[in-house]
This record gives C-alpha cells, sequence and structure tokens, in this order.
C-alpha cells in the first residue's frame, strides 16, 4: 500500500485547500461543518483536527518540551520557542512598506497592511458588510445565527444555543450558580468562572510574538496583538477614534459629548 503520495493530491470541494494525506483533509472538513470531534476527557473543550487536541492535552500535564537554550524558559509548542528566540534575538523580517512597523510573523504584516490599504476582503454572506480579518467575519456570522435561534424573553439578546440561554437568564434572575473552589466567589457563566480560575494560576500560555508578554487567555494575547498591528476595529459612529475593545469604545461613548447616543457594538 503507498503511504505518501506526490504533491497534495487530497482536494477540499468547500475551498481551495489541499493536502498531502487524506487524514488532513478530513480534519480541516471540520472547519466547513463546525464538528469538533476531538474532546477532552479533562475538559470541556472539543478540537477540529487532532493536532489541536495534542497540544491542547499538554495544558493539563503542565510539560513543556521545547526548551530554550538562552533562557531557563520552555514553552508547549515548538511555533512558541520559535517565536521567544525572535524575540531575544530581536529579529524583525517583515518590514512595512508604508511605515517603520517591522514584525516577527509575515501573518501580523498581512493584518497589519490592511490598516493602511483599506482592504476587506472577508465577505459576509448574510448581509453587505465585509472585514479586515477572518476572525472579525466569523463574529458577525455568529450574530447572524444568533439572530435566528434562541431569543430572550427579558432583553433583546439572542443566542446561537439553549445553554448560552439558559445562563444568560442568571443575569435577570441574579442568580450565580459556578462558584470559585478557591475564592468562593461566584459567577453567572461556565465560561467567566474558567477566566476568573486563570487568576489563580500563574500559568501563562499565549506569548506575544512581537513583544517579551504572555498571556492567560487567547482572548487577551488577540487584543494585544491589535498594538502592534494598528487595528482599531471598533469605531465611534460619532466621530473618527477607533478602540481596540469593545470595553474602549463603551468608556468612549460615555463621554459628555456622546451621551444619549447609540453604541456600535459591531467591529468594522
Amino acid at each position: 500500500m503507498k503511504i505518501h503520495t506526490v504533491g497534495r493530491p487530497y482536494k477540499c470541494n468547500q475551498c481551495d485547500k489541499a493536502f498531502s494525506l487524506n487524514s488532513y483533509l478530513i480534519d480541516h472538513m471540520n472547519v466547513h461543518t463546525e464538528e469538533r470531534p476531538y474532546k477532552c476527557s479533562h475538559c470541556d473543550k472539543a478540537f477540529i483536527a487532532n493536532h489541536y487536541f495534542q497540544t491542547h492535552m499538554i495544558t493539563h500535564t503542565g510539560e513543556k518540551p521545547f526548551q530554550c537554550s538562552q533562557c531557563d524558559k520552555a514553552f508547549i509548542q515548538k511555533s512558541q520557542l520559535k517565536t521567544h528566540m525572535k524575540i531575544r534575538t530581536g529579529e524583525r523580517n517583515f518590514q512595512c512598506s508604508k511605515c517603520d512597523r517591522a514584525f516577527t510573523e509575515k501573518g501580523y504584516l498581512t493584518i497589519h497592511m490592511k490598516v493602511h490599504t483599506g482592504e476587506k476582503p472577508y465577505q459576509c454572506s448574510q448581509c453587505v458588510k465585509a472585514f479586515k480579518t477572518k476572525s472579525r467575519l466569523t463574529f458577525k456570522v455568529r450574530n447572524h445565527i444568533r439572530a435566528r435561534s434562541y431569543k430572550c424573553s427579558e432583553c433583546d439578546k439572542n443566542f446561537s444555543s439553549i445553554t448560552y440561554l439558559n445562563e444568560h437568564m442568571n443575569y435577570h434572575t441574579g442568580e450565580r450558580p459556578y462558584p470559585c473552589n478557591y475564592c468562593g466567589k461566584a459567577f453567572y457563566t461556565k465560561q467567566y468562572l474558567k477566566e476568573h480560575m486563570m487568576t489563580h494560576s500563574e500559568q501563562k500560555h499565549f506569548q506575544c510574538s512581537e513583544c517579551t508578554k504572555t498571556f492567560a487567555r487567547k482572548s487577551n494575547l488577540h487584543n494585544h496583538m491589535k498594538v502592534h498591528t494598528g487595528e482599531r476595529p471598533y469605531k465611534c459612529s460619532q466621530c473618527d477614534r477607533g478602540y481596540i475593545t469593545n470595553r474602549d469604545l463603551t468608556k468612549h461613548m460615555k463621554k459628555k459629548s456622546h451621551q444619549g447616543e447609540t453604541i456600535s457594538m459591531q467591529p468594522v
């Protein structure tokens, strides 16, 4: 039986990607179906591909097999060690042609360039809006799904599952069914409890590729990267200011000059 094939003969019928092995294609198809067949037995996370699952499992064992030869830091993934070494050496091979910024990774330069070009290549199939990054498009599509799904009877919010709706109802009832075993604080949702639990841990698995900062949550790293790329996706509808997070936009909108105006909570 022939195990290895030449080139990438296994083509996805949903997009233009191709793969060298059929198993890679099978995992990739989960991106389109949104299936997550690789489930963690230690927590409630699930993954679309086996390699993501295997990387996640290391977070439970505490194993960090990739050791820096220049300091005592160690990492879960080889890519994290590679990023760390670039930070140590100051290597920034990807230079912006429009300004003086340079980046350690090509992907971050690509995102940054859209600040100059205004390009929005990710078109929403449900409406006319387009976005600079795929993550912003995903956010928008989820909002469309929520609009067709589970509606709160107490306010105008919508949710993609009955589980999220039930947790949301805790805000209206005041119930906090998720207590912390360390300090006694209780939370409306399981996700808020999970984020809180990280404050009791010193582990910060998510490292910025552009500076030495590390984060306990991937979402915090994602927001931090906008400092480097120059992204300001949350725009004020009353003036020309842009902000990294919804929270920053909300604070801005509470200024006296904007009081009484509607806050746009969508990234642009």
